[in-house]
């Protein structure tokens, strides 16, 4: 549910485009967000560090100027009941040592370690100018299980370290952590917020994605009145008018190719109406030639740009080519199936695919030797079946390999009176494209020439 709105209304829309993640607007605001916080968090601690540390010290030198005059007021040597009674008022555990050789504790196991010391009264004279009568260091004692924050003094030759009964959590832990989790909680929700305010832009985006796979029919959910909306709602009306564009130009191809079929129907039945004479047959040759460029011109407009539709059944590939063979009904003695034909079905659009095999067929038939049949094969091969055509013509230059699928390019050749008008090939390469396959072609000058078309399994 995005604002109100069930994707489920929309649910080619709302899939998620397959894209590098480096290349995703949303993971570019995500970057810079995090970024951003990063950025905050370490700005959340340098001020607090650098707001903190001249009031801390200052408090710090007070606080060792306190507790040397309670080392001081203990004697020296110091009175060991005075020291137990502080030290139980003010919730410290201490013990006291002479020329480094520890003489009593309260409790008896402290210190349990090493002290480590992180400032001193020396430091304090040098920062604030506080003069402190004993020397005396903050540190602390840090076990495997507990941190105690501690205290030395020293007073002549009598040594004493104080440590904190509790432990005391640290700023980090009381301020700059619940700070950076605030900061990365609050980021999280502003790039949600904007990620969910710019949704439209993925719907635009995929909306793109299927109208290049050729969808007229789907529409960009609307659910606010921004500009984003406005955007969304002139993307609907523009593909609404690029269908409504393609439906009057395909009624009218349809209205012209009747009106150029029906009067070649009609001339082709005057033709077998006449006697015989020796420019009947080329009459003949002449209106199958104009029907073909009719056919082929009308089904290439059809197959251009991603918006054409295949009409997908379930065939025998041997039934394809068997048709393709049997639309050859002037030269099919000439054709010669080769190998066995392997007993698959394809789930194609029979009639483009055999309308591609027969131009094949047509091309060999045109440029090969008579006295050589055309040889038709097919074979699986991983997971594409390839259904070839041979002929053994004069073959085809490099040159000419790389044009002939191109409309309207025909080979030039000095003396040849076969004729065509250059759109069989690129008729069969794109029925070949809309299936998701490939038209290849070999060839070597003088001997032959093969046209495969590679069809995928799946």
């Amino acid at each position: 549910m995005v604002l109100g709105i069930s994707l489920s209304e929309f649910p080619k829309i709302s899939q998620i485009r397959q894209r590098s993640y480096r290349q995703s607007l949303y993971f570019r605001i995500g970057l810079f967000f995090v970024l951003f916080a990063f950025a905050l968090i370490l700005l959340i601690y340098y001020l607090t560090e650098q707001t903190s540390y001249s009031q801390d010290t200052f408090m710090d030198a007070q606080e060792a100027f306190f507790f040397s005059q309670l080392v001081q007021s203990w004697g020296n040597p110091p009175d060991t009941l005075k020291v137990r009674s502080s030290l139980s008022n003010l919730k410290l555990y201490g013990s006291l040592s002479k020329d480094g050789e520890k003489i009593w504790s309260s409790p008896s196991w402290f210190p349990p370690d090493e002290y480590a010391s992180y400032s001193d009264s020396e430091d304090y004279f040098d920062l604030h100018g506080i003069k402190i009568p004993l020397y005396i260091s903050f540190g602390e004692i840090i076990t495997d299980n507990k941190v105690y924050t501690s205290t030395y003094a020293s007073d002549g030759n009598y040594e004493f370290l104080l440590g904190l009964e509790e432990e005391i959590p640290s700023e980090v832990a009381t301020n700059f952590i619940p700070g950076s989790i605030v900061t990365v909680i609050f980021v999280s929700l502003l790039f949600i917020g904007i990620r969910n305010y710019l949704k439209p832009i993925q719907f635009m985006k995929n909306r793109i994605a299927l109208l290049e796979k050729g969808d007229l029919d789907s529409q960009i959910p609307i659910f606010s009145e921004d500009e984003l909306a406005d955007l969304s709602t002139d993307i609907n009306q523009m593909i609404f008018d690029i269908k409504d564009l393609l439906n009057r130009k395909q009624q009218l191809l349809s209205e012209v190719s009747h009106e150029l079929l029906s009067p070649l129907a009609r001339i082709r039945l005057l033709i077998e109406m006449l006697p015989d004479h020796k420019n009947k047959e080329r009459l003949e040759e002449e209106t199958k030639f104009l029907k073909g460029m009719v056919t082929n011109l009308l089904m290439s407009d059809r197959l251009s740009g991603p918006y054409s539709k295949l009409e997908l059944n379930e065939i025998n590939l041997h039934e394809v080519i068997d048709k393709a063979i049997a639309m050859i009904t002037d030269n099919e003695a000439f054709i010669q199936v080769k190998g066995d034909i392997p007993e698959i079905k394809l789930t194609i659009d029979d009639t483009k695919i055999t309308l591609a095999l027969k131009n094949l067929l047509d091309n060999a038939l045109k440029y090969g030797k008579s006295d050589k049949p055309i040889e038709i094969s097919a074979k699986l091969k991983n997971d594409w079946v390839e259904i070839s055509v041979r002929d053994f013509g004069r073959g085809i230059s490099q040159e000419n390999i790389n044009k002939i699928t191109e409309p309207f390019y025909r080979i030039k050749e000095i003396g040849s009176k076969k004729s065509g008008f250059g759109m069989g090939l690129s008729l069969t390469k794109k029925i070949m494209e809309t299936h998701k396959g490939k038209l290849n072609i070999e060839s070597e000058i003088k001997k032959y020439s093969v046209f495969t078309l590679q069809l995928p399994l799946k």
